[in-house]
């Protein structure tokens, strides 16, 4: 989560590195950087409506708060598995999703490190059934598309 997470690995990092650039990612519905708060399935990370932001929390140490929307975040874990036999929970498929996304942009260049927060076992009866998605409209095949794109531009690159 942004929090524990976050927190302690950013702080962590600029103390080796004062110009290590930190980027929070949150699901969208989160209140966590001030956006509205609406319900999400994004679980273990950000904080919903009417709840208090976590004590924990050092904002001082985040550069960047962004968010990623539940379709974004679990599409992406759901392509980490397929194309790259990663089993990845959803809120780890949001940062993946939002680092290529800035990579892609020009947002971010040179080393770019995104922690695997948990595996996606907990989730084969979430975001890897395609009922349960489909159920939820959560499912985009745009998306890996998207990815493929921002990926195929990256190894041209190289």
């Amino acid at each position: 989560g942004t929090g524990g997470s976050m927190t302690g690995i950013a702080q962590r990092l600029k103390r080796h590195n004062p110009a290590v650039r930190t980027i929070a990612v949150e699901p969208a519905g989160s209140i966590v950087f001030g956006q509205p708060g609406h319900p999400y399935y994004q679980s273990g990370t950000g904080t919903p409506a009417g709840d208090e932001v976590g004590k924990v929390l050092d904002f001082g140490c985040i550069d960047e708060g962004v968010q990623v929307t539940d379709t974004q975040a679990f599409e992406t874990a759901r392509y980490i598995a397929r194309r790259k036999g990663l089993l990845v929970g959803g809120s780890t498929g949001g940062t993946i999703y939002k680092a290529l996304e800035f990579i892609a942009a020009g947002k971010l260049f040179g080393t770019v490190v995104t922690p695997v927060a948990d595996g996606g076992e907990k989730y084969l009866g979430s975001v890897f059934d395609d009922e349960w998605m489909a159920n939820r409209g959560l499912l985009d095949p745009a998306i890996a598309d998207q990815l493929d794109a921002w990926l195929a531009a990256r190894a041209c690159a190289a």
